[in-house]
Formats: C-alpha cells, sequence, structure tokens
C-alpha cells in the first residue's frame, strides 16, 4: 500500500490516476496526523511526501517517522516543487530515500 500525503486535491487526483492505471494500492490523507494514523493501519510499503503542503510540513513528517524506530524503514519519497539547495539540504536532514521534482513526471513516479 502505497500512503501518499497530500492536502493538493488536484495533485493527489492526478498521481493516483497513474498508480492506478498501473496497478497500485493506494490511499491519500491530508496531513501528518492521518498519516501516521494510516501507517499504522495499512501494511504500508511506500510513503509519498508534497513537501508543498499548507496544513503540516513534509520534511519534519518524514524526519520524525525516519527518527521512529518502529518506521525508520519504511521507504519515503519527498514530492517538492523546489530545487535549490536549501531545499536540497532539508530533503537530506529529513532523512528521505528520494525526492521527486514537481509537478511530478509519471514515468518518474512509476520507476
Amino acid at each position: 500500500m502505497i500512503i501518499f500525503v497530500s492536502d493538493n486535491q488536484l495533485q493527489a487526483e492526478s498521481l493516483c490516476t497513474h498508480l492506478k492505471q498501473n496497478g497500485y494500492l493506494y490511499s491519500v490523507v491530508p496531513d501528518d496526523t492521518k498519516a501516521l494514523d494510516a501507517i499504522r493501519a495499512d501494511r504500508t510499503s511506500l510513503l509519498l511526501i508534497d513537501t508543498g503542503c499548507t496544513s503540516f510540513n513534509g520534511f519534519t513528517l518524514c524526519k520524525k517517522l525516519k527518527a521512529d524506530e518502529a518506521h525508520k524503514d519504511l521507504p519515503v519519497i519527498l514530492l517538492t516543487g523546489l530545487s535549490d539547495l536549501g531545499v536540497l539540504l532539508a530533503v537530506l536532514d529529513s532523512r528521505a530515500d528520494a525526492y521527486i521534482p514537481k509537478p511530478a513526471d509519471p514515468g518518474t513516479l512509476l520507476s
């Protein structure tokens, strides 16, 4: 199960269309609290976090998960609209497994 954390409904629908068309099971949650609930409830295999959300900080959520013994091995990919040095340092600091620049290319997302 892929959990996509984003409060941007249009972006979520677009990305999840590609996931669905390629046979992936997914769930979309709008904030960090619901993400933690979903991770605990489902057999999550990947977490996609939108870092451009207004309702939570995606970098902080990733860092919190990677510091938690129960979730530290959960693969996390950050979706970020920025690509300057500050963002790259934030990705590294959050200990994310990877990041994808927005708008996310469907081919890149699926790979």
